[in-house]
This record gives C-alpha cells, sequence and structure tokens, in this order.
C-alpha cells in the first residue's frame, strides 16, 4: 500500500484550532472524487419539534460543528441521533427502510441481509415479488450454475463466487433502496462479493467496476452507490485503486487497527468495524458482557472509539461507520460517531415515542473531535522517520487498546499488515468467520433462488 512508513505527529492541545490549521494543509491520501458529495455524510437535518441545549461545561451547543459535544432533544431518539450521526438501516426489509426514510442517509445491501428479509414473515411477500420480478425481466446477463450444492448440507457446502443473478438480485435490492431514500439522496453501500475476499486485486477491481456498471444501467447515480470489501490486504489494495478512479469503497469486517491504519493509508472512503462481533468474541472468550459496563462501553463500542479518535487527531478523511449494532444503547453510546448502521429492531426501538405525546427524547452527543483526549507534549507536523521493520513498534500501536494513535501510520508490505493483524487473535478469528459466513449466506440465497425457479436467467 505504501513504500514508505512514517510517523506524523500533531499537537492535540486545542483540537478547533489544530483542525484549522490543518485545513490549509493538503492530505497525502488519495481524495475521491465523490468525497466532496459523501464527505459529509452526517446528518444535518432538522426535525420537526427538535431542538439544541447545552450540555454542562461546554461552551458551543451546535450539532452542526463538529468540534464540540452538545446534547440535542427531539420526538424520538432516532430523530435526536439522526441530528449528530447519519444513520443508515443495517437490512434489506423494504418497509422498515421507507418507514424510517426521513432519518436515514443510507442502507446496506448484501446477500445476508436479503436471505434474512426473504425468510421472515415480516417483509416477505414483498421482496419475494421483487425478486421473481428481477428474475423475469433477465436484465442480468449470463447464468447460475447451482447442481448439487443445492441439498447440501451446511458443513458441506462447496462455497464459490457469487453467481450472476444473486449479484444482480442484491443490485436491484439496492435500486430499491435508493428511490425509498430519494428525499435525503440516500446512499446505498453494495456488498461485493466475499468470495473474492483474497482474490487478486485487479480481480476485485473489475467485478466493483461491473457492479457500478449495473447501476449505470439502472440509472443510479454513481454518487449513491458504494461498494463494500473485506478489509483483507488485497481488499484493501483494490480498494486504492478504485477511490483513485472516482468509485467510492467501504471497508467492511473491520476488527483491528491494522486494518483500520491500511484502510486509511488507501484512501477508503468508509471503514465499518463491526461492533457486536467484536462484543461477541469477547463474552464468549473474556466474560466481557455484550452490554454497555461503564462510560467508555463495550468492546466493540471502544473499538469503534478507537478508531475514531486515530482518525479524527490524525486529520485522516475516511468516515467510521458503526455496524452491527445489537442495542439502541450501543448506537447512543456511539452517538457522533460519522455513520451508524441499525438492524431493524434497534431503528424499532429508537424510533418508539412515550406514551407522553408531548415528551422529547434527549441524545448526547458522546464523539467529536473536541472530545479527543491526546497528549499535550507532541510537536505540530513534525514527521518522525520509524524503522518500517520495527514489529515491537508496530504492534504496541496496534495492539494497546488503551492507547489511541496520535500519528499517521503505513504498513510497508503484506507481511508487516498481516503480522499485525493476526497478531490480535479476535481480529484474526473474526474476519475468517465474518468472510465464511457471507459466503455461506451467498449460497444459502442462490438456493433459495434456485428452488423458485430463478437459477437460469
Amino acid at each position: 500500500l505504501s513504500l514508505t512508513c512514517q510517523l506524523t505527529r500533531h499537537t492535540p492541545v486545542n483540537m478547533a484550532s489544530m483542525m484549522a490549521t490543518r485545513a490549509s494543509t493538503t492530505s497525502a491520501l488519495p481524495r475521491s472524487p465523490h468525497r466532496s458529495s459523501l464527505g459529509s455524510f452526517t446528518s444535518r437535518r432538522s426535525h420537526r419539534g427538535a431542538s439544541v441545549v447545552l450540555a454542562a461545561g461546554t461552551e458551543v451547543c451546535d450539532p452542526k460543528s463538529p468540534h464540540a459535544p452538545c446534547t440535542v432533544t427531539a420526538p424520538t431518539n432516532l430523530s435526536a441521533l439522526a441530528m449528530v450521526s447519519s444513520v443508515q438501516a443495517d437490512t434489506a426489509h423494504l418497509e422498515v427502510i421507507e418507514r424510517h426514510a426521513n432519518d436515514l442517509t443510507g442502507a446496506i445491501t448484501n446477500p445476508s441481509l436479503i436471505l434474512m428479509a426473504a425468510t421472515t414473515k415480516k417483509d416477505v411477500s414483498n421482496l419475494m415479488e421483487r425478486i421473481v420480478r428481477h428474475a423475469s425481466s433477465g436484465r442480468v446477463g449470463g447464468s447460475a450454475t447451482f447442481d448439487n450444492r443445492i441439498d447440501a448440507e451446511d458443513a458441506d457446502v462447496e462455497l464459490s463466487g457469487m453467481s450472476e443473478s444473486a449479484e444482480g438480485l442484491t443490485v436491484d435490492v439496492g435500486c430499491e433502496i435508493t428511490k425509498l431514500l430519494a428525499k435525503n439522496a440516500g446512499v446505498v453501500s453494495t456488498e461485493l462479493d466475499t468470495g473474492l475476499a483474497y482474490a487478486p486485486p485487479r480481480v476485485i477491481i473489475d467485478r466493483a467496476k461491473r457492479l457500478m456498471d449495473l447501476y449505470a444501467q439502472r440509472r443510479v447515480s454513481p454518487q449513491r452507490v458504494m461498494i463494500m470489501l473485506p478489509a483483507t490486504y488485497t481488499g484493501i489494495e483494490a480498494c486504492q485503486k478504485l477511490e483513485r478512479d472516482g468509485i467510492a469503497c467501504n471497508m467492511t469486517l473491520a476488527f483491528s487497527m491494522a486494518q483500520a491504519i491500511a484502510c486509511a493509508d488507501a484512501g477508503a472512503s468508509v471503514i465499518s468495524p463491526y461492533v457486536g462481533r467484536i462484543c461477541d468474541w469477547h463474552a464468549a472468550h473474556n466474560g466481557d458482557a455484550p452490554v454497555l459496563s461503564g462510560a467508555g462501553g463495550d468492546a466493540g463500542v471502544r473499538f469503534v472509539k478507537r478508531v475514531y479518535a486515530y482518525y479524527k487527531s490524525a486529520n485522516i478523511p475516511t468516515r467510521v461507520l458503526a455496524a452491527s449494532i445489537r442495542t439502541p444503547a450501543q448506537a447512543l453510546q456511539l452517538a457522533g460517531v460519522d455513520i451508524i448502521s441499525c438492524p431493524p429492531s434497534v431503528l424499532e426501538e429508537l424510533a418508539a415515542t412515550t406514551t407522553d405525546k408531548a415528551a422529547s427524547q434527549t441524545v448526547v452527543r458522546h464523539l467529536s473531535p473536541a472530545s479527543i483526549e491526546l497528549p499535550a507534549d507532541v510537536d505540530l507536523d513534525d514527521n518522525v522517520p520509524i524503522d518500517s521493520y520495527d514489529e515491537e513498534f508496530i504492534l504496541s500501536k496496534c495492539l494497546d487498546d488503551t492507547h489511541i494513535p496520535v500519528s499517521r501510520l503505513r504498513f510497508l508490505d503484506e507481511k508487516q499488515f498481516w503480522m499485525a493483524h493476526h497478531a490480535d487473535e479476535m481480529a484474526s478469528e473474526m474476519l475468517t468467520a465474518g468472510i465464511s459466513q457471507f459466503q455461506l449466506h451467498t449460497h444459502k440465497l442462490e438456493t433459495l433462488m434456485a428452488k423458485m425457479g430463478l437459477g437460469a436467467i
């Protein structure tokens, strides 16, 4: 990803003045042409009945300003949260997206979410009708081959690449989402076939451009589409080229600081740490309950905060999307992060109103550049070369979860990246498991389509 590795230091004494100083400095990262439109992902809409109140101990309380924490009130927690973070729907339930469209700036679509929506009672008829229409339209060239994988048990499934019909279905659902979110020009993030997670970058790039072509054929603006890539080394390499070509990327399955460092260096538009899955691993291995415990939150919440602090302190434009949110408490603990994606259950709870219709809900913005606590003894823009092969130094920056890097780091090569990533047991296990799970869900979706007679288009 980079031929050099250096540590750039910045003074953190006054975050507001520091960021103003940095505004005149050109970033080393390649900037996507889309960043002008996608860069302000944080929702700035005003909501009926919403107001801003002064938070204790703050001099300025303006949700439009990134430099000060504040407390906002609105009729619902969802509306209040949408004032300080961009809220996206982590679901393919089209009825849920439509119901909360006023508070959403985007949504996620992938085979796993489509499968979940298609196999539950809640949105099944609506989605199945769209699947049938997709299959009968013949808009996707080629055909899918299912052969003897259809009736195989999960443990015996031979996982392969996504068929063109499943890929086309994913795009079609994405197109429906853009229609539902047209009022806010909502962005849809579409998952690339995770079977290509370790493929050569050129293969990933070709498939990503094919997805963009499918959206273009349906007259969806490229500025309303992000391609979701697994944050493997080759995925991150592909991201760097795609961003330079004007295709915005959302790097998923992020579990380690190594991934966060590399995604930032590649110029990714968005990185998606998986809050719930990180929590699951720690609950199983360390007894860390998957509920908020203390001001810092659970392990997943703490990891998102650490990545956020690193990016803001080092002036990195990549936005942080808190994914795999399991509870409203996790979402509210991360209020102020650039983007939060919520499943239907969390959206519904956040949108619930009290029995007193005149009552308002209050949300505190916990994350802002001004909320980051950094050492005061660092000189502004003092570039200090670092030994690229100093494994102890790299590991200290990646593995110490109590330390917030104040410097921009870059890996020398793939070996160094994987060394740092695999040193984190949780991250190593969860990335592998996440890729396998997405592949399995892709197979199950194709099986469903085949049993409905939609396999050959």
